[in-house]
């Protein structure tokens, strides 16, 4: 049958962590998390309910929120349950408890002694403790946290919701590369480079949001549709038809320079002049590539291997608009042998069969 023991939650740490090492040198950090729910009650007044759940985090993980979190401090955490038994050495009874074995951790607020409310240990939002006759004066300009004396290079799982909107330096050095939306099953995405089968530069598309977290934003290939980002929709298409038109161009060229060459295979031979083996794309590509023609392999398409001599043809598709039928001959580097043929043989007479009576006389 099948099972499932998967655990999402997002809370506040009832305390700090506690970090020990076990005799084998792994590291175990033990934390509480306090879990907010609220509901309306049949009279219709909202209710808070808070669920208190221990934390176990093991090796790398349970350094960085030892290292990193405080009380107070809100995360995300993904793990699974595990539910511990023991016996009381005091009483003699059985006891258990459940607990989350942590898997994965997202940091929602700032590091601890990076300034902020996220780790200080009381959590919660700021609170204004300047006296009244102070709060009628214009607020000062608020200083600049002072960097962190350790490097925070390595690789934590803050979340980038909390971060600064980072900017993409090509094309547009405003366009933002992350927003506050939910996560979904699809993203709309505004493409800024070609991605083949999905579009080009200032194109919209949808596609997985899996794809665009991973691997479309990160690489800065795409960004988030915002207000902010359709702006520069009109000079990306601009950007496009540039590119376009000179891929189109060097296409032009490269396919007056293919109709002027000429290919030839000279293979080996059997009876019959059957060839030992077959012409392929691959052979294609690499004779062009010995006649100074550099191009994609994908670009010959050629769709069954040549296994016999002669004069062939291939298309070669340069671009959507361009395309050469490129000829090439095939010829035996050694000298055709003729298919042997079997001689007839000669006729023989069939022993007479001799009957019971003729083999008695």
């Amino acid at each position: 049958m099948a099972s499932l023991n998967k655990v999402f939650l997002i809370g506040n740490l009832t305390r700090d962590p506690e970090l020990r090492v076990t005799p084998k040198g792994t590291s175990i950090c033990q934390f509480g998390l306090a879990v907010n729910r609220q509901y309306k009650d049949d009279s219709g007044a909202t209710r808070d309910e808070t669920t208190f759940v221990d934390i176990e985090a093991w090796g790398k993980q349970g350094e960085l929120v030892s290292k990193y979190l405080g009380k107070g401090s809100q995360c995300m955490v993904e793990g699974r349950l595990k539910l511990d038994q023991w016996e009381d050495k005091t009483s003699g009874q059985k006891r258990s408890r459940l607990k989350v074995v942590l898997d994965n951790v997202q940091f929602l607020g700032a590091p601890r002694g990076a300034g902020g409310g996220g780790a200080a240990p009381g959590g919660g939002d700021d609170v204004d403790q300047t006296a009244p006759s102070e709060r009628s004066a214009p607020p000062a300009r608020r200083q600049a946290a002072a960097p962190a004396p350790e490097s925070l290079d390595e690789d934590v799982p803050f979340s980038p919701a909390r971060r600064r909107p980072t900017a993409v330096p090509f094309p547009h050095p405003k366009l933002q590369l992350f927003n506050n939306a939910p996560i979904m099953a699809h993203n709309e995405i505004l493409l800024l480079k070609p991605v083949e089968g999905l579009g080009g530069e200032g194109d919209q598309v949808r596609v997985r949001a899996g794809f665009a977290r991973n691997f479309l934003l990160p690489r800065k290939i795409a960004v988030p549709v915002t207000r902010a980002n359709k702006k520069h929709v009109d000079a990306l298409k601009k950007r496009r038809a540039e590119r376009e038109l000179s891929e189109l161009s060097a296409a032009q060229e490269l396919a007056k320079k293919l109709e002027k060459t000429s290919l030839a295979f000279a293979v080996k031979t059997g009876e019959g002049g059957k060839l030992f083996g077959a012409i392929t794309s691959a052979d294609i590509h690499a004779k062009l590539v010995e006649a100074g023609i550099e191009l994609d392999r994908k670009r010959i398409h050629l769709h069954t291997p040549v296994k016999t001599l002669g004069k062939h043809d291939v298309k070669i598709k340069l671009h959507a608009d361009v395309s050469v039928d490129l000829s090439f001959d095939v010829v035996s580097e050694n000298p055709i042998e003729p298919v042997a043929t079997e001689a007839p043989a000669a006729d023989k007479k069939e022993p007479r069969k001799v009957s019971r009576k003729e083999a008695k006389e």
